[in-house]
């Protein structure tokens, strides 16, 4: 089972930090990372669309003290595999483009929005991909055509939408484990999870093999 660090590793530290990422390759398989584009083209980590009441599409990256994807790349895909959540549209060139050059196989590109995800798919078709379900897929057959479009790992908090994934043999990753009970309610059926507390879950998971 993977383990994802959520948010860089919150932790080990302030979410999406160096700090955290480089704590958190001791004990995740995965760290995801969330971001977002700069006015100038620059891919920063960070999860919310404003950064200290800027907003971050609006801002050159020299007014911001926010971390590259660049140096999470080279930190994690030297030992470990790093996801990268895309939290803008029309990024998708500027993302492909910064992790040319690295371990494709170490990174996977995840986005809650679909239309994302498909058009990184159309301009890369072997990236490793995972989409975000926050709500109820309507059907088998929704699933069934994400599937076949993405060949994706599905994010999600919803045992019922993690059923409809596995009826269609996808690869489910609960969201978001954070205790002992969350952990013994997917194991059975978890290709891994991603949780705030990758030392704890290792350790745990470590104890129910």
């Amino acid at each position: 089972m993977l383990i994802v660090a959520w948010r860089g590793g919150v932790e080990f530290g302030r979410e999406n930090s160096i700090e955290a990422v480089k704590e958190a390759i001791k004990y995740a398989d995965v760290v995801e990372v969330d971001v977002r584009a700069t006015r100038d083209g620059k891919l920063v980590l960070h999860h919310d669309a404003r950064y200290r009441r800027k907003k971050i599409s609006a801002s050159k990256y020299s007014e911001l003290s926010l971390p590259l994807l660049e140096e999470a790349l080279e930190i994690v895909t030297k030992k470990r595999s790093i996801m990268i959540d895309v939290k803008d549209k029309r990024i998708e060139d500027l993302v492909l483009k910064v992790i040319d050059g690295y371990d494709k196989e170490r990174i996977v590109i995840n986005s809650l929005q679909k239309d994302v995800l498909l058009r990184i798919r159309k301009r890369d078709s072997k990236v490793k991909l995972s989409v975000g379900f926050s709500r109820y897929a309507n059907s088998v057959c929704y699933m069934k055509r994400v599937v076949r479009a993405l060949n994706p790992w599905i994010i999600t908090p919803h045992k019922d939408i993690a059923d409809i994934a596995r009826n269609v043999h996808a690869r489910v990753v609960p969201w978001l484990i954070v205790d002992e009970n969350d952990l013994k309610k997917v194991l059975s059926y978890s290709y891994g999870i991603v949780t705030p507390y990758p030392r704890r879950m290792r350790l745990l998971h470590e104890i129910f093999q």
